[in-house]
């Protein structure tokens, strides 16, 4: 994602598109989001790039699922180009979900504390910049890594499951409208090569720990192919 393009952006902005929900979109995502991950606590919504809203939801631990969930809205306001499906779930429009451990620090400014928002909201604007979505089995990659207590600078993008531990299913938001959740899990550089190789995430997990692997971010968690 080294390519900050907004040229594509423009051309779509003098041509009249927009690139936001409406408001019966908006309380629809935001009801379904209630529904299927959990209560939305707080949001924070960045500086608008390029005319393009994008907010981060937080979806508040439970005592079933005690560990915080940050959602992208907006990244699937506009439809993209899909060149190729990875699975029969990925759709046209994409948002996309990380989880934080229960005691994350929301009210610090400081980088270890922030670097989940910065990386959604990039990832977030990354299709608008390409003009393709983002699917199952992408991934992205830094050349530093992501947080600073972390040698961890890569992300792939896999299955998002709900508050009931079910696989979350594309969302139709209106007529032609369905999107897609992906969950976001970060990669060591080691990690990244073995999954490029064949980019095979079977052959990838043949190397964890199943009864240790979480979908819940630890910046500092074993390197399984190191």
């Amino acid at each position: 994602m080294k390519n900050n393009n907004f040229k594509l952006i423009e051309e779509y902005q003098n041509e009249g598109k927009l690139f936001d929900y409406s408001e019966k979109e908006s309380n629809k995502y935001d009801a379904f989001i209630e529904k299927t991950y959990g209560k939305i606590v707080d949001r924070f919504q960045p500086h608008n790039q390029q005319g393009i809203k994008i907010e981060i939801l937080i979806i508040a631990p439970t005592e079933e699922q005690p560990f915080y969930r940050l959602l992208t809205k907006g990244a699937g306001s506009f439809k993209m180009n899909m060149p190729y499906r990875n699975t029969k779930d990925d759709t046209d429009r994409a948002e996309y979900v990380i989880n934080l451990p229960e005691d994350w620090n929301f009210n610090s400014s400081e980088e270890k504390w922030i670097w989940p928002f910065n990386l959604l909201c990039e990832i977030a604007l990354a299709p608008y910049c390409y003009d393709f979505v983002f699917g199952y089995g992408h991934t992205f990659t830094k050349e530093e890594p992501f947080a600073p207590d972390s040698e961890m600078n890569s992300a792939i993008l896999m299955e998002s499951y709900s508050k009931k531990d079910k696989f979350v299913k594309p969302f139709k938001l209106a007529f032609g409208k369905k999107i897609s959740f992906h969950q976001l899990y970060l990669l060591y550089p080691e990690e990244l090569k073995v999954y490029q190789k064949n980019n095979d995430l079977s052959e990838l997990f043949s190397k964890f720990d199943p009864d240790e692997f979480t979908f819940v971010t630890d910046v500092k968690r074993k390197n399984w192919c190191k």
